[in-house]
């Protein structure tokens, strides 16, 4: 039997592997330039031995099918959008143009052949560089005005494109998903942001807008998830559904103009909570020109920092979602003229406590106030015919509402969620029929239902009505609103035996805290290779009991201190270790020391501002006129911030 020569299979693989690869060292990295004076000519202008070696070209001339499939090769990317050997990194096409004819140089998504001159392409070159995972960089010229759809989808290793002032149009799709793109500069010329044109480019972090813009198409921005600013022009019209879908980042909008930005057509909701910026400086005190009669869908979407609103006389309505997550806003006045608030209007407004409904007020929107968590009562209005579904669900502050016999029409699960309701006045001589599920989640027995002088039977007797436990006639003075829900006493923190313990003086109090380490680091960088640690636990704690509202926050600190040995303290643990607490929400408490331990207190120039005894384990020193003060407990140094 013939032997099996192991080191020639070795040397033929070897000798393929050559023919396919190019080493590092073997790549040309000046730039070479080529002047393609006839279209179809480029691949007679590059040798095979050259081909995949260029990483830096310029072209000069003009186009055509087969000369844009080669250049295709050489950036990493065949007819089938498969992988070649090409490195070429850099492409300058600043003196070069596209015509038409010559080979197709590529398959569509939608599994057609891609030419030059023909549909799909026409002259602005679709699909040019799609799928090429080498090219870096490009520069187009001139004799380029429209950037073809797909043109640079999924070109990977793309950092940095320069388009030409005369560019007019940038087709869907073009730089999808080039997630290495870090800034565009849009020309001036361009007037519509197409489909999904930037989707995916997750680390895109700049985009300069053209004041000419006037439409930013659906998903145009979908998951640029680095991109945290962007300015809009004056002349925006219109921002599609999703454009700037999971852009996690983005948190500062800079507007121009109020009349302009309420101008626009907005189909698009921010995913997180966004400043809101009238030409770089923040809105917070909104105030609605006078020009505006309709505030339109989604037009403060999530601008979470706005903390009053000012509406001219000359509003009547307010869209769907218009302020939806503006958690900052804190109260509303309405102007009398307002008749209809649209679905979702103030949905998720978590701090707005009080509204005043406005007087020619028709109809409440689905969900108009749903989880406004703050709000305490709801006079209506006495023209307002219809509260639609979910209008006041999950508003956990809700304690008071008043309806007029104006109304004929309640939704399902308007009060849904309303646990802290605790006085419903209506003023129907006879109860309009409702569905029980207007009243979703709801205890009926902790609700006193008003009503009017001679119609305690029709309630009393009538479905769903009859269900509240108590139903008491409104006398002369009209119903008993209740007061406002007392805060529960603010609980103390200490800290003793290795245990965090809370303490509040209201009854039956329940308590909801957050700890937080210091110390906790995910994806940090540093040069030295080494990280100080604080050694120390924030604490923040609020209570809650049944007919209280929450208490304030308390806050503490839980320091961990080296422990001398030897003394007698009995919070040494097996690392020598110890706790102290420490508060300063009047005078500076410590607790968790030794009995007698003394702690002395310094200001951060050194000056001795006191020392004090701790008295079973808590020590107590009247709080300094410092914002800093440091503590010296045996050998330990404690820098305390003063709230």
């Amino acid at each position: 039997m013939k032997q099996f020569n192991f080191s020639r299979l070795f040397l033929v693989l070897w000798m393929l592997l050559c023919n396919v690869f190019v080493f590092a060292d073997d790549l040309i990295t000046e730039q070479v330039v080529v002047n393609v004076e006839e279209p179809g000519t480029l691949p007679d202008k590059i040798s095979d031995a050259d081909k995949d070696r260029i990483t830096d070209l310029k072209i000069i001339g003009e186009l055509n099918g087969t000369d844009v499939r080669f250049v295709r090769e050489m950036a990493g990317a065949d007819f089938y959008n498969k992988k070649t050997a090409g490195n070429l990194c850099r492409l300058d096409m600043t003196e070069a143009t596209f015509g038409e004819g010559g080979e197709a140089y590529c398959r569509s998504e939608y599994g057609s052949s891609v030419s030059l001159g023909s549909w799909p392409s026409s002259l602005q070159c679709d699909y040019f560089l799609s799928h090429c995972g080498k090219i870096e960089y490009v520069k187009l010229g001139d004799g380029i005005t429209k950037i073809g759809n797909h043109a640079f989808e999924k070109c990977s290793n793309l950092t940095d494109v320069e388009l030409s002032s005369k560019v007019e149009a940038i087709g869907s799709e073009a730089f999808y998903y080039c997630s290495s793109l870090q800034k565009i500069v849009i020309p001036k010329s361009v007037k519509t942001i197409e489909f999904r044109t930037f989707m995916g480019c997750e680390n895109l972090k700049k985009v300069e807008l053209p004041d000419e813009l006037n439409e930013i198409s659906s998903q145009a921005f979908n998951y640029c998830s680095k991109l945290d600013y962007i300015k809009f022009p004056t002349k925006l019209a219109s921002i599609s559904e999703d454009a700037f879908k999971n852009c996690n980042a983005l948190s500062n909008i800079d507007i121009p103009s109020l009349e302009s930005w309420m101008n626009i057509s907005q189909d698009t909701h921010w995913c997180t909570a966004v400043h809101l910026l009238l030409n770089g400086e923040e809105i917070t005190n909104l105030v609605i020109p006078n020009s505006v009669k309709v505030i339109k869908d989604n037009a403060f979407y999530n601008c979470g920092y706005i903390k009053t609103i000012t509406f001219p006389k000359t509003v009547e309505i307010i869209n769907n979602w218009a302020f939806y997550g503006c958690a900052s806003l804190i109260s509303v006045e309405f102007n009398d003229e307002i008749n209809e608030l649209g679905w979702g209007a103030f949905y998720n407004c978590t701090s707005l406590e009080n509204v005043k409904f406005p007087a020619r007020l028709k109809t409440i929107g689905s969900f108009a106030f749903d989880n406004c968590s703050s709000l305490k009562k709801a006079v209506l209005p006495n023209e307002i015919e219809k509260l639609d579904q979910g209008a006041f669900a999950n508003c956990s502050s809700l304690y008071y509402v008043s309806i007029p016999e104006s109304v004929n029409a309640i939704g399902r699960g308007v009060f849904s969620g309303c646990e802290n309701l605790k006085a419903l006045s209506c003023f129907w001589a006879k109860p309009i029929a409702i569905s029980l599920a207007v009243f979703e989640e709801f205890d009926f027995n902790n609700c006193t239902l008003y009503v009017p002088n001679g119609s305690y039977d029709a309630y009393r007797t009538a479905d769903v009505w009859k269900d509240f436990g108590a139903i008491k006639t409104i006398d002369s003075e009209g119903p008993q609103e209740p007061k406002d829900p007392e805060p529960c006493s603010a609980p103390t923190i200490a800290y003793t035996s290795g245990n965090l313990s809370f303490e509040s003086s209201t009854p039956g109090a329940e308590y909801h805290y957050t700890i937080k380490d210091a110390d906790v680091a995910t994806d940090k960088y540093n040069t030295g290779g080494k990280v100080q640690l604080n050694g120390k636990l924030d604490i923040s704690v609020y209570a809650t009991a049944d007919g209280y509202k929450a208490s304030d926050k308390a806050t503490a600190t839980l320091y961990w201190l080296n422990a001398e040995g030897g003394d007698d303290t009995n919070n040494i643990n097996l690392v020598k270790t110890r706790g102290v607490m420490v508060t300063t929400d009047s005078d500076i408490t410590i607790s968790g020391l030794n009995d007698g331990e003394v702690v002395t207190f310094y200001s951060v120039n050194g000056v001795n501002l006191g020392s004090a005894k701790a008295v079973q384990g808590v020590l107590h020193f009247a709080r300094p006129n410092e914002s800093i003060v440091i503590a010296k407990i045996k050998g330990n140094d404690l820098k305390i911030a003063i709230r």
